[in-house]
């Protein structure tokens, strides 16, 4: 059953050629991506394999979007590493349900390892995506982490898709990107098209029949072979009386299908209602004929079907889905129900279930029931995408003029719930079509939260939690008060959060509210309280967080976050790094990217600068993928902050630009509170006290961020006090350090901030000897299991400063040399020039130059593999640790020793261990 077919193809010479160019881009350059798209029948999948037939020595792996599979998370990512696998000949696949419980950051680790273990050679892989508008949105999501983090492999990537920019939105991926080639295909024009007729074996009609036939057709491949006949031999006579162009394109699939023996036309027909491919014994099973076997050659020396042998045992499919919509729309509607039924005979539910809808023709109250039961047994069974999908089936199913509604808004919340963002806000028109009620206002509050839209989505959750309140309906209140706690805290709101979340958790009693609730609760009580008391919320969870389940990652983000706003910070970094693994599902879900933020941060505090860049890229192309648009607004803040501290003052600036264009459309202060801290640290950066006074106090006396500045004040306020204190505004530093003292974090973060602020409030006061003992003291603070490292720099770099201003220089070179190698370790040169300005060090000056002009001539992902060679890590190492591929870098190695003037990785090692 091999397939001989060999499929005519007529023009396409300029979109072939940006295919042979992008190719060789990969080889050269890496990774390219191709978009094909264009209708169904315009030929996306001929140019496709025109072109894969011209190649010599590319391997090529391929991915076909299958419509069943599209509200399975990672089904088609699964799908891909299975069929890596077997080309790589190295496993990297998991089952599908652990999968599942995987982030898209760890899955696409996982497919990046596989596509670089695929590449036996130094040719191009070629990665082909047929179907692309099919395959399920967690696998997008996949994909497009991936291809962000592929960069200097040679790999064509060729993506099939009837809209390009819809896909591409779904990958995460950015237009007018020098990597991307976008073919948009349209009608053959006349010429080819006569051509593609003789290639049939059929004569040129006249002109105008040629004119009539254009006309309807478009040129398009599809239909002109649908109204030829599509079969070597036959004829289009000239006489217009004997050729009648139909008015639908099911006429002329079923005049076509006709054309076929008997039992291949049906086989062809029952492809098309299984909207998937089939084996042999399935399908003779459906057809009952013995001749099935023989039958089906026809089909495939014609093209109208093909072999699918990626499964091991051979899969009959159709060609493409525009070829499956005009042979689906060719059966008469009531022998489609039939064949439906037929199916559903023969499967399992879900797919049993999928049938039967499509089977009925009128309202089926008892399948309703049933969808409705399995629903609410998926979602037990934490399996909420396809919950969400059997509702939806009830919502075509039920009789009930109110069971309808009540349906389709439970898929939604669903939706919103497993993170299906995108998926969720397609059914906003249909939500603000239902009856008023409480539960369109709940799922309205959830569409809007998607948005990051958050005091909107506030005010339709209260709405909600009100009308089922009003109605007696308490466990369906405690359901949107678990989503309306989230939202609360989110806005700064911390007794109503703490207070929603109390009474979700009271009156609630599916687990599936749990950790959406304990995590509000928690916020909640640390808006109030402090972030310590907030910690005691969460007293209830595992100690070690791989032991955390699933439905409480979001309490366990809380607990990394609010652990970090509590001076644990290696505490903190290992709970968000298990959430950034994992996926989490609540009331209202959370995002991993929010992990990353947090993580980011603490990573900072710790003087873990090259790990919190890395964590930033990680977190950009996770939020691309999966994230609520808010997110952006905080990795552009954090990414800013750290350009400034290495003094990438140009590279900042574009990060709080883009921070400031996203805040524009919130409905709520949170992201300009951080965006307006960023700013100050960038001053402080610059050495700018007054500036960062003025920003700070700003951002912290604004009405709206009343709690949530207690909440971060260990953060900012020991820059406030700084600052205030050197520019004589003694109160506010006072105020600054009572805040901060009281603050009720634990651990040195705080206790090193506090003796900074005191000794810098002494110094301006004119106390030199008590302001050094200040600092000495915050320098000698035992770490208990965290070392701020900034902050015992910031303050050696004030007690160097003190040592000098007071007489005692030699004291004070001794101390600003030893925080000037902190901060060049940190690679912070804004900081470090502060140390030197102060010494006035000739020699140091030219070593700090030295490094920073090694350091400044490279990207960021450069400097971090540079950083991990001087540690002697191997390309394998650095591969893994920075989620790229090897021949990644090596092409950033390559990159770093045409920069650096260094012939091999020995030198590279030896130069940045020479330069720490």
């Amino acid at each position: 059953m091999e397939d001989q077919r060999a499929s005519p193809f007529i023009g396409r010479t300029r979109e072939l050629a940006r295919m042979f160019t992008a190719l060789e881009e990969a080889r050269d350059r890496g990774i390219r991506i191709v978009f094909v798209s264009g209708p169904a029948g315009a030929g996306k999948s001929a140019l496709t394999e025109r072109f894969l037939s011209s190649l010599s020595d590319s391997s090529e792996v391929s991915l076909h979007g299958m419509p069943g599979e599209k509200k399975f998370p990672f089904a088609a990512a699964h799908r891909l590493l299975a069929s890596l696998d077997s080309t790589g000949g190295r496993t990297h696949l998991s089952s599908l349900d652990e999968l599942r419980d995987m982030s898209v950051m760890e899955i696409g680790g996982k497919l990046i390892k596989a596509l670089d273990d695929a590449r036996t050679t130094d040719a191009p892989l070629v990665l082909v995506i047929e179907d692309a508008e099919l395959l399920d949105t967690d696998s997008l999501h996949v994909l497009g982490f991936t291809f962000l983090r592929l960069w200097a492999d040679p790999i064509l990537v060729v993506v099939n898709t009837e809209n390009a920019s819809s896909t591409r939105k779904g990958m995460g991926l950015t237009p007018h990107n020098e990597r991307f080639t976008e073919i948009s295909l349209g009608g053959f024009t006349t010429p080819e098209a006569e051509e593609f007729i003789k290639t049939h074996g059929a004569d040129i009609p006249s002109a105008s029949r040629m004119a009539n036939l254009m006309d309807w057709t478009g040129g398009n491949p599809l239909y002109i072979r649908a109204v030829l006949g599509a079969r070597s031999g036959s004829h289009v006579p000239e006489d217009p009386s004997l050729i009648e162009i139909p008015r639908t394109l099911a006429d002329a699939v079923d005049r076509w299908t006709s054309a076929f023996p008997p039992t291949g036309r049906r086989a062809l027909q029952y492809l098309a209602v299984l909207n998937s491919s089939a084996n042999i014994p399935f399908l003779r099973q459906l057809i009952d004929s013995d001749r099935l076997t023989e039958e089906v050659e026809p089909l495939i020396d014609s093209g109208a079907a093909e072999w699918d042998r990626t499964a091991g045992v051979p899969r009959l499919r159709l060609v493409h889905k525009g070829q499956r919509d005009a042979l689906y729309s060719a059966i008469p509607p009531s022998e489609r129900r039939h064949m439906h039924r037929r199916i559903a005979e023969f499967l399992e539910p879900p797919a049993k279930w999928r049938h039967s809808i499509a089977a009925a023709d009128a309202y089926d109250g008892e399948l309703a029931e049933t969808l409705r039961g399995a629903s609410a047994a998926e979602l037990k069974g934490g399996n909420l995408p396809l919950a969400a999908e059997l509702s939806l089936g009830v919502a075509e199913m039920d009789p009930d003029s109110q069971g309808r509604p009540a349906a389709l808004l439970n898929a939604v919340r669903l939706l919103v719930i497993s993170g299906q963002y995108h998926r969720a806000l397609y059914y906003r028109d249909d939500v603000l079509d239902t009856p008023a009620s409480p539960f369109k206002d709940e799922v309205l509050g959830l569409l809007f939260f998607a948005e990051g839209m958050d005091a909107t989505a506030r005010h339709h959750l209260q709405l909600a939690v009100d009308g089922y309140d009003a109605a007696g309906a308490q466990s369906d209140a405690a359901y949107a008060a678990a989503s309306l706690a989230g939202v609360q805290a989110s806005l700064g709101l911390g007794e109503a959060s703490l207070a929603s979340a109390t009474f979700a958790l009271a009156h609630h009693p599916r687990s599936l509210v749990s950790g959406t609730a304990k995590a509000a609760a928690a916020h909640g009580r640390a808006l109030m309280d402090g972030s310590s008391a907030g910690l005691e919320e969460l007293a209830g969870l595992p100690e070690n967080p791989v032991e955390v389940e699933n439905i409480e990652i979001e309490a366990l983000t809380h607990r990394g976050f609010l652990r970090g706003l509590s001076g644990r910070l290696s505490e903190a970094v290992s709970d968000l790094s298990v959430v950034t693994r994992r996926r989490p599902v609540g009331a209202a879900r959370g995002n991993v990217a929010v992990a990353h933020v947090h993580k980011t941060w603490c990573l900072f505090l710790l003087g873990e600068w090259n790990e919190a860049r890395r964590e930033v890229s990680l977190a950009f192309d996770v939020a691309r993928t999966t994230g609520r648009p808010v997110e952006f607004s905080s990795l552009h803040c954090l990414s800013a902050l750290l350009h400034a501290a290495q003094g990438h003052w140009d590279a900042a600036g574009v990060d709080l630009a883009e921070s400031q264009h996203s805040t524009r459309v919130f409905d709520f202060s949170g992201p300009e509170f951080h965006r307006t801290m960023t700013s100050a640290f960038i001053e402080h950066a610059r050495g700018n006290q007054q500036r960062v006074a003025q920003l700070t106090k700003k951002a912290d006396g604004e009405l709206a961020n009343a709690t949530r500045s207690g909440l971060y004040a260990v953060w900012y306020l020991p820059f406030l006090g700084s600052a205030c204190a050197s520019i004589g505004d003694r109160d506010s530093a006072e105020e600054a350090l009572a805040r901060l003292s009281g603050s009720g974090s634990s651990g040195a973060l705080r206790n090193v901030a506090v003796h900074w602020v005191r000794g810098e409030i002494l110094a301006a006061d004119g106390d030199a000897e008590a302001a050094v003992q200040e600092f000495r003291s915050g320098l000698t603070h035992p770490p208990d299991g965290d070392d701020p490292v900034f902050h015992r720099a910031l303050t050696g770099l004030a007690l160097g400063r003190v040592l000098m201003q007071s007489g005692r220089s030699d004291e004070g070179r001794d101390r600003l040399r030893a925080t000037a190698r902190v901060f060049s370790d940190l690679e912070a040169v804004p900081y470090v020039q502060m140390c030197l300005d102060l010494l006035e060090d000739p020699e140091l000056s030219a070593a700090a130059d030295r490094a920073a002009r090694f350091w400044n001539f490279l990207t960021a992902r450069e400097q971090d593999v540079a950083r991990l060679v001087g540690q002697g890590w191997t390309n394998r190492e650095i591969a893994e640790e920075l989620y790229v591929s090897a021949k990644t870098v090596e092409y950033h190695l390559s990159n770093i020793y045409t920069k650096s003037g260094i012939a091999n990785r020995r030198e590279l090692r030896d130069l940045v261990q020479s330069l720490a």
